[in-house]
């Protein structure tokens, strides 16, 4: 029901755009995807704090994580890195969003440790993020990450004077592998580059956010 640039699917409230219109959308989203409560919404800072959905009323955060079937984790997005979680038997889900603060401030290690389970027992699919090629940062960043480990500086490519080009991707699944998860998926898509798929924030500076969500089915 969005129009203009948060055209058409925005589930974001916290863009500009028409509340009427997202609230429309969402009830499109809960229709389609039959869902039968509305999922989870987070107040997302950058941060990384994870929420447990199952027990915590708090939605200032930037993943979550549930047991219960029904229940449904999601992370908005428009670049940043959406990742998802669940184990091997489907009894607990995750989702956190990621961007290049939040990789680099812990937000991975923080759901992993709220999800309490064995790293080798967890699944991980990577959702659309920006990629290398469009995702420009200054020395500061490259730095930044490399202070904490000497290795990421391989995820960063030269580019204009004092800037370089992030892998996000790669970020996140050297993140992973730390923590000692091996069953990594996804990483395909570049939400700025797939015009016609993605809200990009890079691309179109005011536009809308994408949903990106897991849950426990009820069947």
């Amino acid at each position: 029901m969005s129009q203009g640039y948060f055209s058409s699917f925005n589930l974001a409230t916290h863009v500009e755009d028409e509340r009427l219109h997202v609230e429309q959308n969402r009830s499109i989203l809960k229709q389609q995807l039959k869902l039968n409560d509305e999922p989870a919404w987070l107040n997302q800072t950058h941060s990384t704090f994870a929420v447990n959905l199952d027990k915590e009323i708090s939605r200032d955060a930037d993943a979550a994580i549930t047991s219960t079937p029904g229940c449904v984790a999601v992370v908005l997005t428009a670049d940043c890195l959406p990742v998802l979680f669940t184990d091997l038997e489907g009894s607990v889900v995750a989702v956190a969003h990621a961007g290049w603060r939040g990789l680099l401030n812990g937000v991975i290690e923080a759901t992993i440790g709220k999800i309490n389970r064995p790293p080798q027992q967890l699944l991980c699919w990577l959702g659309p993020a920006i990629s290398q090629k469009n995702f420009e940062v200054g020395e500061e960043v490259k730095q930044a990450f490399a202070d904490q480990q000497i290795d990421s500086q391989k995820h960063f490519l030269p580019g204009r004077k004092g800037h370089f080009q992030a892998d996000l991707y790669e970020l996140a699944r050297d993140r992973l592998k730390q923590q000692q998860i091996t069953r990594i998926y996804g990483g395909d898509y570049c939400s700025y580059g797939h015009e016609s798929l993605f809200f990009s924030y890079r691309r179109s500076k005011k536009c809308g956010r994408m949903a990106s969500m897991i849950w426990i089915d009820l069947t």
